[in-house]
């Protein structure tokens, strides 16, 4: 994947600590906390061969990650997560590794986890209350979250700094 956010945050933990003349540091880091991923990966084996899908509601479209080589894609498959494959055909129509999805096809975010943010209650409510939404499988069977800005960055931006945050955040409330 070529763009803005490409990199593992492994490969950037690794740069800004070469350009600070701090890799031992550095490298202390990244292994520290690829050991911490490495205990939660096997525990979280509730996750292996589930689907997910990673929404956000702008206005009246949802936009949803179809990218596979995306960072947030690549982490949560780390954890034995993957795009449905119908999500990841979907057409790139707005940020990169994102596709438009109108309201009224909300099933095409429908996964084993279907994960959402929302830039407030008001709009969090707008959508949960709706006869689409309560339709979803995984509002029904309990695989819905609705994540916090904080959260759905953490897990966008994966770094040294979000990924013990989303580890204690999110993956918990996914693993149960």
């Amino acid at each position: 994947m070529n763009g803005p956010n490409a990199d593992t945050w492994q490969t950037t933990t690794r740069r800004i600590g070469r350009a600070l003349g701090r890799q031992a540091q550095a490298e202390r880091l990244v292994r520290d906390l690829e050991d911490r991923l490495g205990d939660v990966r096997r525990r979280a084996t509730r996750l292996r061969g589930r689907t997910f899908t990673f929404s956000s509601f702008a206005g009246d479209q949802v936009v949803t990650k179809c990218a596979r080589d995306d960072v947030l894609v690549r982490f949560l498959a780390g954890f034995g997560l993957a795009l449905p494959a119908l999500v990841a055909a979907l057409p790139e129509s707005g940020p990169a590794g994102m596709a438009g999805v109108s309201r009224e096809r909300l099933e095409l975010i429908d996964a084993g986890y279907t994960l959402i943010t929302f830039r407030d209650e008001h709009e969090r409510r707008a959508i949960e209350t709706t006869a689409l939404f309560a339709r979803l499988n995984s509002v029904r069977n309990g695989g819905y979250l609705p994540l916090t800005p904080a959260e759905s960055h953490a897990l966008a931006f994966p770094s040294v700094l979000s990924i013990p945050y989303a580890i204690d955040r999110v993956l918990p409330r996914l693993n149960r």
